[in-house]
């Protein structure tokens, strides 16, 4: 977990006040490095863009393990994908029979 769970609320709430003001800041900045620079340039920086959140991710430390299990992976991937076609499937037969 990235926060303690009495601080999550908080954390909510931080990355809402990031997130809204950058629906407006970005296209703006877009718009006038597309006018300014151009195509190319904006292609660019949005390659940079990415290469600064990998690092921001990579620099993260997540403490948390997940428990081992007698399970594989490809095993437990085939179930899920097993389950959800069954869950699909009952829908349908539940929306045909309305």
């Amino acid at each position: 977990m990235l926060v303690e769970p009495e601080d999550l609320a908080n954390a909510i709430s931080m990355n809402s006040i990031q997130f809204n003001p950058a629906r407006i800041l970005g296209p703006t900045l877009g718009g006038l490095a597309y006018t300014h620079f151009g195509a190319t340039w904006c292609f660019a920086l949005n390659g940079i863009s990415y290469i600064a959140a990998i690092i921001s991710l990579i620099v993260i430390k997540v403490q948390f393990v997940a428990p081992k299990t007698q399970t594989s992976v490809l095993n437990s991937m085939f179930v899920s994908v097993e389950d959800y076609f069954v869950i699909c499937l009952t829908c349908a037969q539940e929306v045909e029979g309305d």
